[in-house]
């Protein structure tokens, strides 16, 4: 049976959000219009997405009930096309959730021990109360991003910084 891909799109925050799903898989992205991209033509959305399974493996039942949902995230830089390395993820208002910088592994994505920045592979998970902006540095680069989460499917941001 050949696989299906059914585009499913929603409102999100002050921004757009737009699903995946095909015969078994399914996820979701904030999409920033204007944001850089990492693979995207001009005129083209980028969809960064994560296996729904290895995604909820990865959530922390205690962070979800302190802070909210997560958004996966990762960085990476534009022109070298690579995970940003030491890049920080802050939330515009630092009541609204908890960044959590992590790495992959087996089955799941886990926390990196006493981290202030994205690791090797350029990956965060935020845990969030409620639509925020995000805010992504690496030295004199910046990018501002609307996020919002949802227990429906696992979202995903992906900053690409000049």
């Amino acid at each position: 049976m050949a696989e299906r891909h059914v585009p499913l799109a929603f409102v999100a925050a002050q921004g757009i959000a737009m699903g995946f799903e095909s015969g078994s898989k399914f996820a979701g992205s904030c999409i920033n219009p204007g944001a850089p991209t990492l693979c995207a033509a001009p005129g083209e959305i980028e969809l960064p997405v994560i296996d729904d399974v290895y995604a909820g493996n990865s959530i922390e039942t205690a962070m979800v009930q302190q802070y909210g949902e997560p958004v996966f995230g990762a960085v990476w830089q534009q022109t070298a096309r690579l995970p940003a390395v030491g890049a920080t993820v802050e939330l515009e208002d630092p009541s609204a959730g908890k960044v959590v910088y992590v790495e992959p592994g087996a089955g799941k994505m886990s926390p990196i021990a006493g981290a202030t920045s994205t690791g090797p592979d350029g990956m965060f998970m935020v845990y969030l109360k409620g639509p925020t902006k995000l805010i992504v540095r690496q030295g004199a680069s910046e990018q501002r991003l609307m996020v919002a989460s949802t227990y429906l499917e696992p979202p995903t941001v992906l900053a690409v910084l000049p």
